[in-house]
């Protein structure tokens, strides 16, 4: 990461992260992956926002554009994040906004946390239809209109940055994957069309639960006779490369079928299959094996992608 910074351009650095939990671990290790390599006098200027309130004008705005709930009564459930940086010379600002699907023809909607469910419409793809109960609310719901605002606003503060979105763990029922795709990478084909904008899809990571291709799912119940390590996952799912990769195989379908020129494809998956042992596991109520503990060096192919992508001439 900080290799990435390094790169002899002029101006500052924006880095955008678009996705579930798991994006916001990657954007947690970004923010320390820098932190790690500057000196500690500079700390002392770091600046961090949660939801579009803060000292920073431009970070509110593009907050207030990306739908953060400034009013949510849980501070995790704003759905918006940015911490800025002081580093190789310039301000480094990386947000994240918090997502678990685009919704295509209506305005975002406050959603319960926990009871959520997303549905691609199969009569239409790249129509979903969320079902809800009574709960607390969340905005984890990003509209196709809050997506195109939220970089708009992006372009006329700055001009360009750089995207790593991802799309998966939360579509129910899995099989409906393929038609949730087709709104966000719409969105991601807007994002990336300006000069100075790379727009990179992450692969959705290896899973380890202990079924077939370590997915949370349990997609063929006949096999279940798996070794699992002393954290309840499974270690290894590299050997069920083709089912195993559910979510890997279902992007590369859609963007070899349609036009998104403008998104790159960020490989995952396999970097992920052998890392079981990083899960959290199993605990007393639940079984993780989807996040991951603190681990910079698992980030590291994330790092490599994200600098190929900012050292194009172009960019600069």
């Amino acid at each position: 990461m900080s290799r990435a910074f390094s790169h002899p351009a002029s101006g500052d650095w924006w880095i955008l992260f678009i996705g579930d939990s798991t994006m916001k671990h990657v954007y947690k290790e970004a923010v320390c992956s820098l932190l790690r390599h500057l000196p500690e006098d500079s700390l002392d200027d770091l600046t961090y926002y949660e939801g579009a309130n803060g000292p920073s004008l431009e970070v509110n705005q593009i907050g207030t554009a990306a739908g953060a709930n400034n009013n949510a009564v849980n501070e995790k459930k704003r759905g918006f994040w940015a911490t800025r940086v002081p580093a190789f010379g310039r301000d480094v600002l990386i947000l994240f906004r918090r997502h678990e699907g685009v919704e295509k023809d209506r305005d975002s909607v406050s959603i319960p946390r926990e009871k959520s469910t997303i549905h691609a419409d199969e009569a239409e793809l790249g129509t979903l239809r969320i079902e809800a109960d009574e709960g607390e609310e969340s905005t984890y719901i990003l509209s196709a209109a809050e997506g195109r605002s939220m970089f708009e606003t992006i372009w006329r503060l700055r001009g360009g940055i750089l995207t790593v979105a991802s799309q998966a763990f939360h579509v129910r029922p899995v099989e409906r994957y393929e038609g949730s795709l087709y709104p966000f990478f719409d969105m991601l084909q807007f994002s990336g069309q300006r000069a100075k904008a790379r727009t990179l899809f992450l692969e959705p990571q290896a899973t380890h639960f202990p079924h077939t291709g370590g997915l949370y799912d349990d997609l063929d119940p006949s096999k279940r006779n798996f070794s699992v390590g002393s954290n309840g996952c499974r270690l290894d799912v590299s050997a069920d490369a083709g089912p195993g990769n559910y979510y890997g195989s279902i992007v590369n379908k859609v963007l070899a079928r349609h036009q998104f020129p403008n998104v790159t494809l960020l490989p995952f998956w396999e970097e992920t299959s052998t890392r079981g042992a990083v899960h959290r596991g199993k605990n007393e109520f639940s079984l993780d094996c989807l996040h991951n503990c603190p681990n910079a060096l698992l980030h590291e192919p994330i790092w490599e992608g994200m600098l190929k992508s900012i050292s194009h001439q172009e960019f600069d």
